[in-house]
């Protein structure tokens, strides 16, 4: 069995596969390679764009809860 990171275990169960997923996460592969889940990676990865936006959101939360 592979290891896959939590993320993709968890798109995976949930019907994803490495050309059909979230347009949150990526395949992190080469443009010339075929997207597969069997990389160093572990599987998907979270695109940065969706990193930063939760990472403001969790900041600003913890800010608000410190007034």
């Amino acid at each position: 069995m592979r290891k896959y990171n939590a993320l993709t275990k968890w798109l995976l169960e949930e019907g994803y596969s490495a050309g059909h997923h979230p347009d949150y996460v990526r395949v992190d592969v080469p443009m010339w390679q075929e997207k597969t889940l069997d990389h160093y990676d572990g599987g998907f990865t979270y695109e940065r764009w969706w990193i930063t936006e939760h990472q403001q959101v969790a900041e600003a939360s913890r800010i608000v809860r410190m007034r």
